[in-house]
């Protein structure tokens, strides 16, 4: 992010009439990066490595903004945060924030400072700016089941060759697995066979290391993921079922012939797993199962993600309490209807 101090000024002053924040003036001792450097060893323990490898950027933006500990003050923190809100969304603003916290907490125990600065809170209606070079960052793409088994039906078994001698990958049992089980794709693609997955077997085992928050469990699995795992998963040997590999444009060319061209263009693998976990708020009461299966220790985050007020929802409720206790059944069966007007 060197340099992101000027680009704001550059970029966005002149379009919002906000002058773009200072950086800190004449700052003093090693670079950040390189005090911040323990700090980041010691996430690697207690984190996924995707989660560490976000800390790792967020020093390195820290970094090139204040250049120093001594440049991070709580002036120079809000103007920070100002100009993230220009960049990205309010949730990475505070998820950024939340890490600094965690930082100067750090280095006030080890010594590097006597008083941490204070990182003021985003206001709760900041919106920040929406990443629109990330797919999966934009707004969720509204997908039924029934829509979303439709996409990945037009799904080859395996992806297409190519020129290269790159290895064809499993295609539509992968995408099959990723709604059933609402896994994240970046767990989902570290599963292994016969560690976390045996052929048969009616669960699948969630490591810590794969898994975001390191929340391993044992996840059971509908008939319709096993029957998908079983088809891809080896007898023999040992290694990834899936694996890495880049789904996202198979899976758009898959959804042009079925969703409308707009929302065909902004699908992701993260909307399947949005999809299902909307069908599984909307048809269950047990939200801390679908936590559980989603991988969310607070089940406020699920509430707050994935369950939304929906003419769908509002007809499934009315279908589901259509043969409880109507006004009809209030009246005795004996006694006729009062006549119009109220009059016996």
């Amino acid at each position: 992010m060197a340099g992101d101090v000027d680009n704001f000024t550059m970029t966005y002053a002149p379009a919002t009439g906000v002058e773009g924040p200072a950086k800190p003036t004449s700052p003093t001792g090693p670079p950040l990066e390189v005090e911040g450097a323990p700090w980041l060893l010691a996430l690697t323990a207690d984190h996924d490595p995707t989660t560490a490898h976000h800390y790792g950027l967020y020093l390195r933006e820290w970094s090139a903004y204040f250049i120093t500990l001594t440049g991070i003050t709580t002036a120079s923190i809000a103007n920070w945060q100002r100009m993230c809100l220009h960049l990205v969304t309010a949730d990475t603003v505070k998820k950024k924030s939340s890490a600094l916290r965690g930082f100067l907490a750090w280095a006030v125990e080890q010594g590097l400072l006597e008083e941490a600065p204070v990182v003021p809170s985003i206001a709760r209606r900041a919106t920040g700016t929406p990443d629109h070079k990330r797919y999966h960052k934009l707004e969720v793409v509204p997908l039924t089941m029934e829509e979303a088994l439709s996409v990945i039906a037009e799904l080859s078994d395996y992806s297409p060759g190519s020129n290269n001698g790159t290895a064809r990958f499993p295609l539509r049992d992968r995408f099959l697995v990723a709604l059933y089980t609402a896994l994240r794709p970046a767990t989902l693609d570290e599963i292994t066979f016969p560690d976390d997955y045996r052929r048969g077997s009616p669960t699948l085992t969630i490591r810590d290391s794969c898994d975001k928050v390191r929340w391993g469990r044992t996840l059971p699995l509908c008939v319709e993921a096993r029957e998908a795992l079983d088809r891809v998963t080896p007898q023999v040997g040992s290694g990834r079922i899936f694996g890495h590999h880049h789904y996202g444009d198979l899976l758009r060319t898959a959804a042009r012939r079925v969703l409308d061209p707009e929302r065909a263009e902004r699908l992701t693998p993260y909307d399947l797993r949005h999809c299902r976990l909307t069908w599984l708020c909307e048809h269950s009461n047990n939200l801390v199962g679908v936590s559980y299966l989603s991988g969310h220790k607070d089940i406020a985050t699920l509430s707050r993600r994935y369950v939304h007020a929906s003419k769908r929802a509002a007809e499934s409720v009315l279908k589901t309490t259509a043969k409880q206790l109507s006004f009809a059944d209030l009246l005795d069966p004996l006694e006729p209807l009062p006549p119009k007007g109220g009059q016996r």
